[in-house]
């Protein structure tokens, strides 16, 4: 699954609906932490998108820029 704008590219709004779509099922209520690698992409660095993945119980990491290929 996967959620993208009108022009194809993630935004806040598209993030967030990801992480309510694809991550909040998947991950909300295990009862164990879980771990999320993230890009340092703006939006991914965004206070309300770390929040709501974090929301979870989630621990959230960022690679350093330059580690993910084009």
């Amino acid at each position: 699954m996967y959620t993208v704008q009108e022009k194809a590219w993630v935004n806040v709004q598209v993030f967030l609906q990801w992480i309510k779509t694809v991550w909040s099922p998947l991950y909300a209520g295990v009862g164990d932490e879980t771990y999320l690698l993230l890009d340092e992409f703006l939006v991914h660095m965004k206070s309300e998108c770390m929040q709501a993945i974090q929301g979870f119980g989630t621990e959230v990491d960022c690679t350093p820029g330059g580690y993910t290929g084009a």
